[in-house]
């Protein structure tokens, strides 16, 4: 199969969004194709027909999802279809209320959601819960189709079939995280739940203690089956369900579950034990931070094309600016910072600029070091930011409005980078075309080693280690080694090495920083900062869910 094929969902989803249908209401789910196809025609390619649902659930998570009926290029209506792909749902959800970035524009579909003041009849919120609904219900439906029989799989198909559905498992572990991590009480369901049934409401525990016992499962098969599993290009298995681990592990007692830091460590350490061989200090680090995030970055991913044994790039989210398109992930992570400076083209290799994103004072300040006047920092993480120099101003005069409102912080481009020391750009590079051809990056091996050492910290076991793994990731942004590392500047280098994926919202809830105790630039509408009420905890279900399925409001939301 090849991810890239125009795929067909067709009787893949016998009953689309089955354990869902009644909670997703009026989004108008649409078939990803005209083309009818009945339970009986998958007898005459069983294995085609399969390959191609699954091609269908990667879809929906690297780009908008497929072709729609009407010519739509995304499989929810109502709300802008790049705005609801998966990449830029987690990252609106993590980062535009947060201390990193603010969507700018103004009007309807985001109203005051940079301020962290979220209503719940907002377009934005409807259309984010939905993606992530909606993709571990397209997991679900082709769970139970294959374990329904509809593909009519003869006895040698069986074994691709097991592993099609783990690799499902996989996926819906990682819709349940961001759905559970950001809405908290949210509709729970398997594949055991049946098609057409209302998803039962759980609290966040319920979805922790699910999911991770289906994770588990997972690892421990591949460790004991397929030890080595390093799946094709733009696939999960092995390596991904074991970061998601990971993720859900060091966040455990966000969700009332028992802190499980000995958890976090012994995965992350397993994965490091696989992953850790090869770039910069044989760390399994790229040589250079924007090495990651260039144009050919697939060769950093598990699996990518042309990988050169460095594999810092554990969950990869295909892009192509001509055979996979969408408004997402790399390409958004470029578009929606250029314009104001009017020279993305040569700075990012850019052909478009929308005005959206600027960074929060607050950020830039606390985490990065930086000169006198803020024109230069000596931290590599920074290379292709606009600041002081390029005229924008440290601190944000405002967070609505297309001007200069603050630092452009920008890590994805759409240059090819050399694989050595240098991270040289390429002597040949590609066209600046509008959309870019970047993957997305969506777990890497530098969070896996601060999830570590943030874990040993907490354990307080191995400050050794910690300061190992905390330094790696400094010294590779070309700054000097901490002595003993402490938490403050964990949370600091964290900070610093995740910025703008999606992690920030997640993390400052972790670190009892998110509700009060620290405020930054325009929280909760106030220009200094100032607290957000104790209903921010979790954003609101989407009021039109709460009438249709007959769910529980969020507390503090009307």
């Amino acid at each position: 199969m090849k991810l890239f094929n125009k795929i067909l969902l067709g009787a893949g989803a016998l009953a689309a969004m089955s354990g869902f249908s009644a909670c997703t209401g009026d989004l108008d789910l649409l078939p990803t194709n005209p083309s009818e196809i009945t339970a009986a025609e998958f007898e005459k390619d069983p294995q085609g027909y399969m390959e191609a649902v699954m091609a269908d659930l990667y879809c929906n998570y690297s780009t908008v999802g497929p072709s729609t009926t009407d010519g739509d290029p995304s499989v929810i209506e109502g709300f802008d279809g790049g705005m609801c792909s998966f990449s830029r749902v987690c990252i609106q959800l993590g980062c535009f209320a947060s201390d990193e970035m603010a969507w700018l524009p103004t009007g309807a579909d985001w109203g005051n959601f940079r301020y962290g003041q979220v209503a719940t009849n907002a377009p934005c919120i409807l259309g984010m819960y939905s993606r992530l609904v909606v993709n571990a219900s397209l997991c679900n439906d082709f769970i139970q189709t294959v374990n329904g029989g509809y593909f009519k799989l003869t006895a040698d198909l069986q074994p691709q079939a097991d592993e099609f559905v783990r690799q499902a498992k996989i996926l819906r572990a990682a819709a349940y995280f961001y759905l559970m991590d950001n809405f908290g009480n949210v509709p729970y369901a398997d594949e055991t739940v049946a098609m057409g049934m209302v998803a039962p409401q759980v609290e966040p525990k319920a979805v922790y203690d699910g999911e991770t016992a289906v994770l588990e499962e997972i690892v421990s098969w591949y460790k004991s089956n397929d030890p080595n599993n390093r799946p094709p290009y733009g696939y999960v298995g092995l390596d991904v369900a074991e970061s998601l681990l990971v993720k859900y592990y060091l966040n455990a007692v966000s969700y009332g579950a028992p802190a499980a830091y000995d958890k976090v460590v012994s995965h992350a350490e397993a994965i490091i034990s696989r992953l850790g061989h090869n770039g910069f200090k044989d760390s399994g680090l790229c040589y250079k931070y924007w090495q990651v995030f260039g144009h050919n970055n697939e060769q950093y991913s598990i699996g990518g094309p042309g990988n050169t044994g460095v594999n810092e790039i554990i969950w990869n989210q295909p892009a192509h600016e001509e055979k996979l398109q969408g408004w997402t992930g790399g390409s958004f992570l470029v578009n929606a910072w250029a314009g104001l400076d009017g020279g993305e083209a040569s700075k990012w290799n850019a052909s478009n600029g929308w005005k959206c994103l600027t960074a929060r004072g607050t950020f830039v300040r606390t985490y990065f070091d930086w000169n006198d006047d803020f024109s230069e920092s000596p931290d590599e993480r920074t290379a292709l930011w606009c600041t002081t120099k390029d005229g924008f101003p440290v601190d944000n005069p405002t967070i609505a409005g297309q001007d200069k409102n603050g630092f452009i912080t920008v890590k994805y481009s759409n240059y090819d980078y050399e694989n050595d020391e240098t991270g040289a750009r390429c002597a040949t590079q590609p066209a600046a075309v509008d959309n870019l051809g970047m993957d997305f990056a969506a777990i890497r091996l530098a969070e896996i080693y601060l999830s570590a050492a943030e874990a040993y910290l907490q354990l307080g076991s191995n400050p050794e280690k910690a300061t190992a793994y905390v330094n790696l990731i400094r010294e590779r942004a070309g700054l000097q080694p901490y002595g003993a590392v402490t938490m403050n500047e964990l949370i600091r280098e964290r900070s610093a090495e995740l910025y703008n994926e999606g992690h920030r919202r997640t993390d400052l809830i972790r670190w009892n920083m998110w509700i009060s105790g620290y405020n930054w630039s325009f929280k909760n509408g106030v220009a200094e900062g100032a607290d957000f009420g104790p209903e921010m905890r979790w954003y609101p279900l989407p009021l039109s869910i709460i009438g249709q399925a007959g769910y529980k409001q969020n507390a503090g939301y009307n």
